[in-house]
């Protein structure tokens, strides 16, 4: 799992440890490319895609180094309303992973131990990983929930954080890929206890969307291994593998303040995919989308430019 903060790129594993990649550019682990020589075909790329192709720029990567985060073990793993059996995150993939609160928070959430079986472990479904007192250490955290109301556990959701809240949205409970399918979206807010224990607070919230299309009810079909980013106050969603249509290529708008969902239409130039890249470009003007699995790993992109008008309705660029 990747997530880009600023310009770290942090990373969580099977292994249960996290490990930020520190670049002079935000693009360079968009493809998952560790060496000198793929960061600047990735940049090349990524250039491509936001820059008109009369004046296309080749950015050379330079300055990457190696950090890995071993959060310490989880403390307080008796806690009743946790009932943690381990004081660490199992080994995962298919799992999303935010970063908050001013880059000390990590958000750990969902995925697969098992192949294709999602975590349903209580204790292992949601995790943080906590930087201490502001130095370099961090610690593993099983937060507290103050009510029981959680979401189906899940496997290859889309997960993004407007500010300090986290949103899900999607994945599926069933261990075939069409199998349970879903097109939910919860919030997670977290309230910090303080500053030199480490007390959390998890609060799920479904959210009861709806469209403005027409009609109201049309929603974004039930899939997984989608892609979703956070610009402003909305959250952009691509792809995945749909429940009823398979790979899916469309591009879908929530705005987290009215709670409604806007189809922005599907790429003509990319086929359907799952575990696609989805990069905000050109100052949050633009979306990139990149890569993913469509039958075969691709490694071709397309550009959607986000509008300035009352109804955030863009277009995607011809090529």
């Amino acid at each position: 799992m990747l997530l880009r903060f600023g310009k770290t790129t942090l990373f969580f594993g099977r292994r249960r440890s996290i490990a930020a990649y520190y670049c002079s550019s935000a693009a360079i682990l968009s493809l998952g490319r560790y060496t000198t020589a793929a960061a600047t075909t990735t940049s090349s790329l990524l250039s491509s895609l936001s820059t008109p192709h009369h004046h296309k720029q080749h950015r050379k990567m330079t300055n990457l180094t190696f950090q890995q985060i071993i959060p310490t073990p989880h403390t307080n793993a008796t806690n009743a309303n946790t009932a943690a059996s381990t004081s660490t995150p199992l080994p995962r993939s298919s799992h999303g992973l935010s970063i908050i609160h001013n880059g000390s928070l990590l958000v750990l959430y969902g995925g697969e131990h098992i192949a294709r079986t999602p975590i349903h472990n209580p204790s292992q479904v949601l995790w943080l990983a906590k930087r201490m007192n502001g130095t370099e250490s961090w610690q593993w955290i099983a937060p507290t929930t103050n009510d029981a109301i959680t979401p189906p556990s899940r496997v290859a959701h889309a997960q993004a954080a407007v500010g300090n809240t986290i949103y899900i949205f999607g994945g599926r409970n069933g261990i075939e890929m069409g199998e349970n399918a879903m097109n939910d979206m919860w919030m997670l807010t977290l309230h910090d206890e303080t500053t030199t224990t480490a007390t959390i607070t998890a609060k799920w919230t479904q959210i009861n969307a709806s469209s403005n299309d027409t009609p109201s009810d049309v929603l974004p079909e039930a899939r997984s291994f989608h892609k979703m980013i956070a610009i402003g106050s909305n959250l952009y969603m691509f792809g995945g593998c749909g429940a009823a249509s398979g790979r899916l290529n469309d591009l879908w708008k929530f705005d987290t303040l009215t709670h409604k969902w806007t189809n922005l239409g599907v790429s003509h130039v990319l086929r359907g995919r799952g575990g696609p890249n989805i990069l905000s470009l050109a100052h949050d003007e633009k979306i990139g989308i990149v890569g993913g699995f469509a039958g075969e790993e691709t490694n071709d992109g397309h550009v959607y430019g986000i509008s300035s008008s009352s109804d955030g309705v863009g277009s995607w660029e011809e090529e």
